[in-house]
């Protein structure tokens, strides 16, 4: 029996499946206006072992994410700076070539760390008439009004508007929602946007579409779509009308949660998704990620990608993680352990079971609101107990790892392939003592030249670690 947490309702729940063994996800994901660092990674980790957990337990799994490749605004409500304008200044491109170097980037980045591509990944731009549908039934069902300037969803119409995030609407930020142009037109401050038509603050937006809405501003209804609209519509498309699981990073709980499931509902009139998984947030060294303040990280700041995989999963995704450089050494260390200790047991035949006792238990552990923890914590116990054979262990771990993602194949591969024996290469010994010394005298520029030589002369690539000098054969 399997339990997940729902924000819906604030607590553990049976998962029960709309199709027996199936199981569709809808991810929230990011807005590519620049590349995503270490914290935005997190929620797609949470949501690849949401992922792979499902397929462990044996659910065939239709996991769908989103990209928001068109301008939405710098926070939940609909005021402030569009974030695609932002990253288009910065960068010189068009809104389609900026959004494209972003993916391509996230993409690889997602392969670093083992996440798994998505059934099907989404492009915003791809799917305005999916959410011009959903803004079609709303205003038909009387839950959207128009005025020149926007099409607005009309909150006091969905008595259930704060189930999710359990606020009192008049808590709700006075004056969230509109830009001071619209003050006049908009029913209550807490009225959010679905359509902007491209007049007052928007009329200079590089975006803009034909749609079926009318405003004296604006010809054939060109506007855009507010941002909740958007998982609206592209949910609906690619999962139908109901499904099982959506995700996303707890931010989106207080605003943009709430109107998408109020905009779906009041669409389609009925419960759209049964269960609302959130993830927590990565700070470094206690703080925000944040470009601003220099206080980002990103893949290619990380040694080994994995080793960030394995210090994710020592904490459960609802629990917010501190990413310290210490944390991260530390990581390194256990799992270049790991991988060195089933590289030492690794059968050489293949053969080896997996124990029954100990699949019971991860199953257990994963079924139960994705322990994660506790699972990588139960690959230590194999290693060190005695009660297994050496390749029921592997066999093991290796099963587990369809969860873990600790890449643990191809890491005792290419720890297998750099054993380098200094011993086999002539004159190898003399320049690295030579290097150790320049170091240790801190002339970088001789240890720089060193190390060059060795690349060039011997194929190897130098790497200096905390236990000193390593060797890797170039590949």
């Amino acid at each position: 029996e399997m339990k997940i947490y729902n924000t819906l309702g604030r607590e553990l729940q049976e998962f029960r499946p709309l199709q027996e063994a199936k199981v569709s996800i809808y991810h929230c994901g990011p807005t590519v206006y620049s590349r995503q660092h270490l914290g935005n990674l997190m929620a797609m980790s949470s949501g690849d072992m949401i992922r792979k957990t499902f397929e462990y337990l044996g659910y065939e799994v239709n996991y769908v994410y989103n990209y928001t490749d068109f301008g939405h605004l710098t926070s939940d409500e609909d005021e402030g700076e569009d974030k695609m304008s932002k990253g288009m200044r910065k960068t010189g491109l068009t809104p389609q070539e900026l959004a494209s170097q972003v993916i391509k980037q996230y993409e690889e980045d997602k392969l670093e760390l083992n996440i798994k591509p998505g059934n099907k990944t989404m492009r915003a731009t791809d799917h305005i008439q999916d959410m011009v549908e959903v803004i079609q039934m709303l205003l038909e069902n009387g839950y959207a009004y128009s005025t020149p300037e926007a099409i607005y969803f009309e909150v006091d119409k969905f008595p259930e508007y704060n189930k999710l995030n359990l606020q009192k609407l008049e808590e709700n930020k006075f004056g969230a929602g509109f830009g001071n142009y619209e003050q006049g037109n908009k029913k209550k401050p807490y009225d959010f946007v679905l359509w902007f038509f491209k007049t007052g603050s928007h009329a200079n937006s590089v975006y803009g579409w034909d749609s079926p809405f009318e405003s004296p501003a604006v010809q054939n209804g060109h506007g855009i779509p507010g941002w909740h609209i958007e998982c609206s519509g592209m949910s609906r498309h690619a999962l139908g009308d109901v499904f099982d699981i959506h995700i996303g990073g707890k931010e989106h709980i207080a605003v943009h949660h709430t109107n998408e499931i109020a905009q779906s509902e009041c669409a389609l009139g009925k419960k759209t998704v049964n269960y609302w998984l959130h993830n927590a947030w990565v700070t470094i060294n206690g703080e925000k990620i944040s470009k601003s303040t220099g206080n980002d990280l990103y893949v290619d700041d990380l040694e080994d990608p994995i080793v960030y995989r394995y210090w994710l999963n020592q904490s459960h995704y609802k629990t917010d993680q501190d990413f310290t450089w210490e944390g991260y050494e530390s990581a390194k260390i256990s799992y270049n352990r790991l991988i060195k200790k089933l590289s030492d047991i690794k059968p050489e035949d293949g053969n080896g079971k997996v124990i029954p006792q100990m699949q019971e238990a991860f199953i257990g552990y994963i079924s139960n609101d994705f322990a994660i923890p506790q699972a990588q914590a139960l690959v230590w116990d194999i290693i060190n107990s005695n009660e297994f054979q050496a390749q029921d262990k592997y066999a093991t771990i290796l099963d587990f790892d369809r969860v873990l993602s600790l890449d643990i194949e191809n890491a005792i591969v290419n720890l297998q392939d750099q054993v380098v024996e200094i011993s086999e290469y002539d004159g190898l010994q003399e320049l690295l003592e030579q290097r150790d010394q320049a170091r240790n005298q801190k002339d970088f520029k001789k240890s720089d030249e060193l190390r060059d030589r060795i690349s060039q002369e011997f194929g190897l690539k130098v790497e200096d670690g905390t236990d000193g000098q390593k060797l890797n054969k170039i590949e």
